[in-house]
């Protein structure tokens, strides 16, 4: 007795004195009547065809749903790590704080570390995730100063820098306000004189109001 397959594409028959290969079917076809079809069995996500068998993704890979464990194998696509994660045992986890690792950690291969560092520097404060040295700017003849202690998290929120005003008001008489040997002059035109914390909580508080207006718009 003769045993043969017939297939069209990656769909495969089941004729008389044939059997089904690399796909499933209930028991009960007639060998002797008309040809009949072997069901297709389909891999679920996260799921690759090993030798015609569903087999689960290795740690650290993914993949779609739907191959066809009747057809040729497949496999996984490793999954890559975003910026700011390392590899833990095959997943992809967030840097601590104060830490930063570039993107692209190969979720599949061996543990990874965040080696850089997302701190600031002395006199650098945070704009749109990057440190950005305080700037240094002259109001009214006054000199005005920014700066800010070391240690912001770029991977935090936006940060301010704190305003110093220094320097003495031209034309101002010894021991008068802004004079040489006197009190500190009022604030130049156009600067509060609010202390440091409340020029950044002002700040910090306009950056977060247009943004809200930015997408309302």
């Amino acid at each position: 007795m003769r045993t043969w397959r017939s297939w069209t594409a990656s769909t495969q028959y089941q004729r008389k004195r044939d059997i089904c290969l690399c796909a499933t079917n209930a028991a009960g076809d007639d060998a002797t009547g008309f040809d009949t079809v072997c069901a297709k069995t389909l891999c679920a996500a996260d799921e690759y065809t090993k030798s015609n068998v569903c087999t689960k993704c290795p740690p650290g890979t993914t993949n779609a749903a739907g191959d066809d464990s009747s057809d040729l194998d497949t496999s996984c696509d490793a999954t890559l790590c975003a910026a700011n994660e390392y590899v833990k045992s095959n997943v992809c986890t967030k840097c601590a704080v104060g830490k930063a690792n570039p993107a692209g950690d190969d979720a599949s291969g061996s543990d990874t570390t965040c080696a850089g560092s997302s701190l600031c520097a002395l006199n650098e404060h945070v704009v749109a995730g990057k440190c950005v040295t305080c700037d240094k700017v002259s109001l009214n003849a006054v000199i005005t100063t920014t700066s800010n202690a070391a240690g912001d998290d770029y991977l935090s929120a936006y940060t301010m820098c704190d305003i110093t005003t220094t320097g003495t008001v031209p034309g101002a008489a010894p021991g008068a306000p802004g004079g040489p040997g006197g009190p500190p002059a009022d604030p130049p035109a156009g600067v509060s004189g609010a202390s440091p914390l409340e020029v950044k909580l002002t700040g910090m508080i306009s950056f977060l109001v247009i943004g809200f207006l930015a997408l309302a718009m």
